[in-house]
């Protein structure tokens, strides 16, 4: 049961974290993707802009000298004057040209371009630097211009990758101030079902206590669900022991009667058949009657507390078995509630007990303890006991010694017993007692 509920197990929280991420990951990606085009157009643009109104003042600002172009030293700005200051100029027509004091010892030759011609690229003629460049052809009286200007906006595009680096960081601390925020707004919404757990680990369903104030619309029809199938899981256990009792107690009469016609009898033989009959169907209506009984109050799911239940358990065995008043039960628990089902462990237990109250002679010794994963539970008793051929025949399933030997042998509900501790997973054993009767060991 375990280990197919583990395989099944679902994850609500990871499967929102995960569907979270395939959300709002591609999102980040591309307002990362559009704020680096946006910010890289708009610097360059803006370069761009300061290269074409330069060019501009570059065309006015030249002149003609009988043959000869001059370019005044007043048109031309300090940062074109300073060597490799990152601003950069070069003046080409036919016969000549005008490179800035910038570019010092850098060889560069600007491609030529079809008159009135103009374009904007990034060129990286120097290593470790990019130059947005504007190149323009241009014809002034009757003679064609190329005017090529450049700037390095290396250290741009470097402040500008620094703050996308912050910005790429900024967005994943958000995701991941995001992710511990759904995390507690999940783990606090299903806080409010814990009363709900909390009673269905224990057993004690009061709707108006265990229902949470503010119930989540999307749980509440879930909720609603449980309890139906509570209550009619409650309501049929119940008819169902009810007429079990019904049952054993109706049968009584037939029991009698016929007790009565083995009584009148005149056959020896079929008197003493009659009598073993009716004695062993009397042991179990008797057997079902005190099962009945020892269930008590049925409450599917709710679990089992031994230092509550335990003295019950052995009043109620005490108030059936009038004529063992003589025996005394020992029995060492936990103060706890054990994973398991309250009226599994009272048939079980009750069985048990039942079972070494009857063939004890003063002492009766019952014993819970963790073992592993699991629990362990120990009854034995200070009777005669079995002896070794009978201790093989309680390890077979379905036998029955009571069945083989009359009232005087031990096996009546252990096979019931058996079927409880393989429903969980578990065995159970059969060995001597140091006390001298039968040590009854279930694993669970």
């Amino acid at each position: 049961m375990n280990k197919s509920s583990c395989a099944g197990s679902y994850s609500l929280e990871r499967h929102v974290r995960r569907k979270l991420l395939l959300t709002i990951m591609p999102a980040f990606v591309a307002l990362v993707l559009i704020l680096h085009l946006g910010m890289s157009n708009l610097i360059e643009g803006y370069i761009a802009s300061r290269l074409q109104n330069d060019t501009e003042n570059f065309i006015s600002a030249l002149q003609v000298d009988g043959a000869n172009w001059t370019l005044p030293d007043e048109a031309v700005a300090l940062v074109y004057k300073r060597v490799r200051s990152g601003r950069y100029y070069i003046i080409q027509w036919p016969d000549g040209e005008f490179r800035s004091r910038s570019l010092w010892d850098l060889d560069v030759n600007p491609v030529p371009l079809s008159q009135n011609n103009q374009q904007y690229f990034i060129n990286d003629v120097v290593v470790g630097e990019n130059w947005l460049v504007s190149q323009q052809s241009v014809t002034k009286k009757e003679t064609p211009f190329t005017f090529w200007l450049a700037e390095d906006v290396s250290s741009v595009q470097a402040t500008l990758q620094r703050y996308e680096f912050y910005l790429i960081g900024t967005l994943f601390f958000s995701i991941l101030l995001l992710l511990i925020w759904q995390r507690q707004i999940l783990r606090g919404g299903f806080a409010r079902l814990n009363p709900l757990r909390d009673a269905l680990l224990s057993g004690r369903f009061e709707r108006e206590k265990v229902l949470p104030e503010n119930t989540p619309l999307e749980v509440s029809p879930l909720i609603d669900s449980i309890f139906q199938l509570i209550d009619r899981s409650v309501e049929q256990t119940r008819r169902s022991r009810l007429a079990l009792g019904n049952l054993a107690h109706e049968l009584k009469l037939p029991l009698q009667r016929l007790q009565d016609i083995a009584q009148q009898c005149q056959s020896d033989d079929l008197k003493q058949q009659l009598d073993e009959l009716f004695q062993q169907l009397q042991r179990r209506i008797d057997s079902e009657l005190r099962r009945a009984r020892i269930s008590g109050n049925p409450m599917p799911g709710s679990r089992f507390y031994p230092q509550e239940e335990i003295p019950y358990l052995i009043k109620l065995l005490n108030r059936m078995r009038k004529g063992h008043q003589g025996v005394d039960i020992k029995y060492d628990v936990p103060d706890q509630v054990l994973p398991l089902d309250r009226d599994d462990m009272l048939e079980l237990l009750g069985n048990l007990l039942d079972n070494a109250w009857r063939y004890a002679k003063s002492r009766v010794n019952l014993r819970i303890s963790e073992a592993g994963s699991g629990w362990e539970l120990i009854v034995e008793d200070d009777g005669k006991g079995v002896n070794d051929d009978a201790l093989e025949l309680l390890t077979c399933r379905g036998v029955r010694l009571d069945e083989q030997h009359g009232e005087g042998g031990y096996g009546l509900g252990l096979s019931i017993c058996q079927s409880i501790a393989e429903s969980y997973g578990g065995s159970i054993t059969f060995s001597r007692s140091p006390l001298g009767g039968l040590k009854v060991r279930v694993s669970i």
